[in-house]
């Protein structure tokens, strides 16, 4: 699971990460301006791709529930942190389709 930072500021992201209703990943990430990181590889839990992970994606005071495919027709693309039209963060998922 990537994120991108399309803001010209620093920004804090907090990723929880569940699969199975247990929760594997739970960090912030702090993204500089202009830059993406790989925050987890959902690989390393489910190497045959035969779980759906669900995320939670928060910045500031905004929040994405995302659900991530893992088999090889269906991927998470980038997560993109952008702003809207009042400044507020945005939060952008695509998905990957074969």
């Amino acid at each position: 699971m990537d994120i991108e930072n399309d803001l010209e500021r620093n920004v804090t992201v907090h990723v929880r990460i569940t699969m199975s209703g247990e929760t594997v990943h739970n960090e912030s990430h702090l993204l500089e301006p202009d830059s993406s990181k790989q925050v987890y590889n959902t690989d390393t839990d489910d190497p045959d791709g035969s779980e759906a992970f669900g995320a939670v994606v928060t910045v500031g005071n905004v929040t994405e529930r995302v659900r991530i495919p893992t088999n090889a027709c269906n991927s998470l693309g980038p997560i993109t942190i952008s702003e809207d039209k009042r400044g507020e963060p945005r939060i952008t998922t695509a998905m990957a389709v074969c």
